[in-house]
């Protein structure tokens, strides 16, 4: 993998070419974005826009010919990962592309509601088709479940189904179904970036993504943004719980950056990461609850910078007393 990043680096319009036939063969296009992203990562802003044109240009009329329904949002979704790896080349933050990506949901989930107004009600309808569907296999598969399960375990199962398919599951998935969609495509496009930026370190011998990704922290404005979106619950909002959904996610993995570097101050980091899985595992409400309030609450005091003061101290004392 060395010896190709070498190649390919060293031969721009070679790589650029690559690129582009790359992402036009199906099921092989997360690899030209993950050479793109290769590329972006390891040169300067005027070589970085040919590699963000290699990918939109084939994007663009791949969007027009095959997916018409998606085809604005495709292209979006590939500045967003291109803007993401320059503002990674440019700073060495993931911090900052964590903030961006903050920042690009807070913008983008307004912008989709008014472009299109109904779009709850279109994941309405895909929701209660979805219901329907599942409806229908297990009365299809009725008479299996009870011949093979005890038949109060089965009346609860049907039972579950039920209230799966009523209308009010199907109108709270509605509402949030915008925000998963957009933090699906924020989420993969940050596994390329990472998988990219491994690979760049591997390249240049040089540095290590994990502790890289041990370092995440939000601006507080985004703990703002989040803090105004659980208060507003009173103000007709109707794009609330989508963005609600998607920057929750976002906190989530900066509490979890924040707990691995925390868990890593002192000898054996497993077992605090062993505990803290396991409470994921178990409580996963709970735990989630407790590590995006760690993330808000690292966006305002800087945990790590107190936690290493208290650490310092400590030493500091234990010398003075020995």
């Amino acid at each position: 993998m060395q010896k190709l990043a070498v190649f390919l680096l060293e031969k721009k319009w070679l790589c650029l070419a690559l690129i582009v036939a790359l992402y036009c063969v199906p099921y092989a296009s997360c690899f030209g974005v993950l050479l793109a992203l290769m590329y972006t990562l390891s040169y300067d802003l005027r070589n970085s826009v040919l590699a963000l044109a290699a990918l939109l240009v084939p994007a663009i009329a791949l969007g027009f010919w095959q997916y018409q329904s998606l085809q604005w949002f495709i292209p979006l979704s590939i500045v967003f990962i291109w803007f993401s790896a320059w503002i990674l080349q440019r700073f060495r933050s993931w911090s900052d592309v964590f903030n961006f990506a903050a920042l690009f949901v807070i913008v983008l989930i307004p912008l989709i509601y008014l472009i299109k107004p109904d779009i709850q009600s279109t994941w309405l309808v895909f929701w209660a088709w979805v219901m329907n569907f599942i409806g229908m296999y297990v009365q299809s598969m009725d008479s299996l479940v009870s011949s093979a399960i005890p038949l109060s375990i089965s009346g609860e199962w049907s039972n579950f189904i039920s209230y799966l398919a009523s209308h009010h599951v199907n109108a709270f998935l509605a509402k949030i179904s915008t925000g998963l969609l957009l933090s699906g495509y924020v989420l993969s496009g940050l596994c390329l970036l990472i998988v990219a930026r491994a690979w760049y370190l591997w390249y240049k011998e040089s540095g290590s993504v994990a502790l890289e990704l041990r370092q995440i922290r939000l601006h507080i404005s985004a703990t703002l943004a989040l803090l105004l979106l659980l208060v507003s619950q009173h103000f007709n909002l109707i794009y609330r719980l989508d963005m609600l959904c998607a920057l929750s996610i976002l906190f989530f993995l900066a509490g979890l950056s924040l707990v691995h570097d925390l868990a890593h101050w002192r000898g054996k980091p497993w077992i605090g990461l062993l505990i803290i899985y396991s409470l994921l595992t178990f409580l996963p409400k709970a735990m989630s609850v407790f590590l995006i309030v760690l993330a808000c609450l690292d966006s305002m005091i800087d945990v790590r910078k107190k936690f290493k003061e208290v650490i310092d101290n400590a030493n500091h004392s234990a010398r003075k007393n020995s």
